[in-house]
């Protein structure tokens, strides 16, 4: 068989093509992805396996013929050999192309990709803390992955909430299009294709809701039938039971993708077995068949910093000083009634242990909650109490009547310090005032809030906003989308803690308000980060409302949920986790604890103190859960960027050159593409029927209105532009999108490019610059692994003395770019003769098998040793992970539980079955094809 791989031409029922990816199929076949070169089928992709199309052919290069280079200052063939260099099969551990994204480069947002690209499948949990740009660091990963030909199919399941955001940042930062499938985006897909059509291979890059996936029946059979290259899964905590419906589609998802990347700042919830979970989704084996792993086991897996390891000064300087305000609350005398009766109803409780009494304090502690949020979200407590018991009706009915006073006659000290401090900010609910967030717990909350402002305030309903859980996915992203726009009238962004994932909410705001404190520090430090995060321009002010009582024992408790508010601030001036303090990885295991220590009047809960039994367990189990003080450490060095081999100085004049051979070829039109010459160069393509069928995945939000695509390799135009996007909600994504080799554009025309090129034809220059009776002929060669994957991919070139017809030993494009610095400007080619051209032919088998056999083939026997060790440390890993499964589920026959020899077998065969994939898989990933090299003729340099 072929030694097929990424980037080489191949020819098909007569049409030529360049494979864009190589897979394994059932049946001992290969499936060959291409994108078409010559005219028939030009841009469109294709897939061929080998089982049915067993005519598929590598190009030959003792085939290749020699033609003399005429064009202008060597065009062509500068040209053709740049278009190589840049879309040729690339296996590099650094970062070769996303620095060339629009975002300020960090070397903390490589190290997620770099330490991605170490393991055999580029699968990893990304755990970063809130606000440090997750994004970014996906962006990043995909972008590379794209590069090196594993990208072309990219799953995202995001929240709802979320989508367009993702979405946006992803394409203006770095021209990936994802096209959004929420509940209108499935059914407008489903409208455009035949009943029989799979949506999800509809777009090759999309992004979903996991909530739609899970929601919707009919996606599991069309899931079924998919595979992906990629797939991200942000905010995965929300997946990491793998008893839930979430949990079941996520595993089901990592088995149906090559690559996979896991993000949240909350990666566990205390749980080491959760955490096996998102483990065993990125490498069935990385967690021992008995649940007992260490952080030894784990740690490649994963990275996870906070703000506090960025050493980088500047980088630091993206992130803004935060400043923490409480806001003292004082209490009226009805209030004090209230909680002086809460309190009552509190002590009983706690005084009488049994059942009733418990529950009375479950309901203690929601009055209490509920009514340090609202009078309105307290009296909906106490009717609920009602509907369920007549026990005590008395003292319902009188806290019942105390809230309707209160309520009736706006009694509400909270609201009304809210508003004297809006005040105090010169904040009137005005065109030209602030924008403030106010977080809430409670429904009745918000909906009281927006009540009041509205008419205390002279607002319109489209100034203040509410956001929670029962919107639809479309209507929590259009609110979102609105919110980041400068000229958006929202005023009053009131959301409960379903907005405190994910979302941005800094780009034009810097006042939170948390109008009650969420008792638990995650969920604390999760609504804080929406607005002090990565790229924050101002200030962000936080505010805290503090109820200040007369009572003794209405204090004591609320020292214990001020204790919330002073430990988030400082965790987050020194250890950078909030999980950690508590050691509970869970909201509500933390609301518990808050709900335990006002029970115990302990106001030191939060101090650090000696590990319980089942904290010593958790830790020992599961390394990660002291990751909060052990973070992952920077790499080592530095050097984390590849080196770019070019012909070039820089990109633009090598756009300028393609596009004007482009033109003079007539493969684009004049009006078509042109680069404007302004003060930071810019490139100009208009969007006409042939571009729009090119551009058919890429959103709608990112087509500029006046048809014209504005791509520009200068970074801070792009992020200016982005920001300007934002100024009005009438315009749509960013104006100028990021001008590289990832570009959508970018890549239709470089294949233009290379159909321009006939399949089996290299150039031919002559120049004094070169050693005289000397020919160096350049190639690029390849060796792919059992999956496709360039592992060796080199040009180089061979010298042969034209009258001796003898070679020399053959030097790397690079040392010969070096050598002869000429070849970078434009040169002035030399006449060349028939005759040359007969005696340069005459030459080319020997200078191919020169190649083959002093450059390719010492470097494919060394690769293939390197491999073979590797392929044994796998083997061996993978073979003692079986065999301690094995034992471990024989060991159970033995020990005293309820399990069965059917239980047994069945969990044995399905170590058995990940053992087989991940066998035939380390097989694949670390065999050399046992092939000839692929050898392509790309061009000659002589002198004579």
């Amino acid at each position: 068989m072929a030694n097929f791989a990424s980037g080489q031409r191949i020819t098909v029922r007569g049409e030529e093509f360049r494979i864009t990816r190589v897979e394994q199929n059932t049946g001992n076949s290969t499936l060959v992805y291409a994108t078409g070169l010559s005219e028939l089928v030009s841009n469109k992709h294709y897939i061929f396996d080998t089982g049915i199309d067993k005519q598929i052919t590598v190009v030959s290069p003792n085939s290749t013929q020699l033609v003399a280079d005429t064009s202008q200052l060597c065009r062509a063939t500068r040209l053709l050999i740049e278009s190589n260099i840049r879309n040729n099969g690339y296996s590099s551990p650094k970062i070769s192309i996303a620095q060339k994204g629009a975002f300020n480069l960090a070397d903390y947002q490589l190290e997620p990709t770099l330490k991605a690209l170490e393991l055999p499948r580029p699968r990893l949990l990304i755990a970063d803390g809130v606000g440090l740009g997750k994004t970014i660091e996906v962006g990043i990963f995909l972008s590379e992955m794209i590069r090196r030909g594993r990208g072309r199919r990219i799953l995202v399941c995001a929240l709802k909430s979320i989508l367009t955001q993702f979405q946006e940042e992803i394409w203006n930062r770095f021209a990936i299009p994802l096209m959004r499938l929420d509940s209108i985006g499935v059914d407008h897909i489903r409208a455009e294709i035949p009943m029989n059509k799979n949506p999800f291979d509809f777009y090759d890059k999309t992004i979903i809701s996991i909530d739609t996936l899970k929601n919707n029946g009919k996606f599991r059979a069309w899931l079924e039938k998919t595979r992906w290259d990629i797939i991200v899964i942000d905010e995965c905590h929300t997946v990491a039971n793998d008893g839930s419906l979430r949990g079941k589609l996520a595993q089901f998802l990592a088995d149906h993708c090559d690559s996979l990347i896991l993000t949240s700042a909350t990666p566990h919830n205390g749980s080491s077995e959760s955490f096996a979970n998102l483990m065993r989704m990125l490498e069935p084996t990385s967690i021992p068949r008995s649940g007992e792993y260490t952080k030894e086991d784990v740690q490649k897996y994963y990275v996870r910093r906070f703000k506090n390891d960025i050493e980088n000064e500047n980088i630091r300087r993206n992130f803004q000083e935060r400043k923490v305000e409480p806001v003292n609350v004082k209490l009226s005398s009805i209030e004090e009634d209230i909680l002086s009766m809460q309190q009552k109803i509190k002590f009983r409780s706690i005084k009488e242990e049994n059942e009733t009494e418990r529950r009375d304090l479950l309901f203690a502690f929601s009055l209490f909650k509920t009514f340090l949020s609202s009078p309105a979200a307290a009296l909906k407590s106490v009717e609920n109490r009602m509907e369920k018991t007549d026990v005590n009706r008395e003292e319902l009915e009188e806290l019942k009547a105390l809230l309707n006073n209160a309520i009736e006659n706006q009694i509400d000290s909270r609201y009304d310090t809210l508003c004297s401090k809006l005040k105090e900010l010169k904040w009137n609910g005005k065109k030209n005032d602030e924008r403030i967030v106010i977080f809430t717990e409670r429904i009745k909350t918000m909906d009281y809030l927006k009540r009041r402002m509205t008419k205390d305030f002279g607002m319109t309903d489209e100034q203040i906003v509410l956001f929670n859980g029962s919107l639809s996915d479309t209507e929590q992203e259009e609110l979102v989308a609105a919110f980041g726009k400068e000229n958006c009238p929202i005023k009053v962004f009131i959301s409960s803690d379903s907005g405190s994932q994910g979302v941005n909410l800094h780009y034009y705001c810097h006042r939170i308000f948390n109008y009650d404190i969420p008792w638990s520090l995650i969920t604390l430090e999760q609504r804080n980060g929406r607005i002090d995060r990565y790229g924050q321009k101002q200030v962000p002010y936080i505010y805290y409302l503090i109820a200040r009582s007369e009572n003794k024992d209405v204090r004591s408790d609320m020292a214990v949920i001020e204790k919330l508010m002073t430990k988030e601030e400082e965790v987050h001036k020194t250890l950078g986790d909030v999980q950690s303090v508590m050691n509970l990885y869970n909201v509500e295991k933390e609301t518990n604890a808050v709900q335990e220590a006002i029970k115990r009047h302990d106001t030191d809960f939060l101090e650090v103190k000696d590990e319980n039994a089942e904290q010593k367990t958790r830790r020992k189990r599961g390394g990660f859960f002291t990751l909060g003080k052990n973070t992952t450490p920077a790499k080592e060095h530095k050097e984390y960027i590849e080196p770019q081999l070019s012909l070039y100085n820089d990109d633009m004049q090598f756009y300028r050159d393609m596009f004007a051979e482009l033109e003079s070829k007539g493969s684009i039109a004049h009006e078509e593409v042109k680069v404007v010459d302004a003060e930071k160069p810019y490139l100009e393509v208009t969007d006409s029927k042939e571009i729009e069928d090119v551009l058919y995945d890429v959103p709608k939000e990112a087509r500029p209105k006046d048809h014209i695509f504005r791509l520009c390799n200068d970074k801070q135009v792009v992020m200016d532009a982005i920001s300007d996007s934002r100024k009005s909600q009438e315009s749509l994504w960013a104006r100028f999108q990021p001008l590289y080799d990832l570009h959508p554009i970018i890549q239709y025309m470089l294949s233009k490019l290379a159909a321009s090129v006939a399949k089996e034809q290299a150039f031919v220059v002559k120049h004094h610059i070169f050693p005289h009776d000397i020919a160096f002929y350049l190639m690029y060669g390849s060796v792919a692994n059992g999956l496709g994957q360039s592992l060796i991919s080199k040009f180089f070139l061979v010298p042969m003395s034209i009258s001796k017809g003898t070679s020399s030993k053959p030097i790397s494009l690079d040392d010969f770019v070096k050598t002869y610095p000429d070849i970078l400007q434009k040169m002035y080619p030399e006449d060349i003769s028939d005759n040359d051209l007969q005696q340069l032919q005459s030459l080319l088998k020997d200078a191919i098998e020169d190649g083959e056999t002093n450059y390719m083939y010492p470097r494919q026997a060394e690769m293939g040793a390197k491999m073979a060790t590797q392929r044994q440390q796998y083997q061996e890993k993978l073979n003692k992970w079986a065999d301690d499964a094995k034992n471990e589920l024989t060991l159970g026959l033995d020990a005293d539980v309820q399990i069965t020899r059917k239980d047994i077998d069945g969990q044995i065969k399905e170590v058995e079955t990940i053992v087989s994939r991940q066998h035939q898989f380390g097989k694949d990933l670390y065999t050399l094809d046992n092939t000839e090299p692929y050898i392509r003729v790309l061009a000659v340099f002589y002198n004579k």
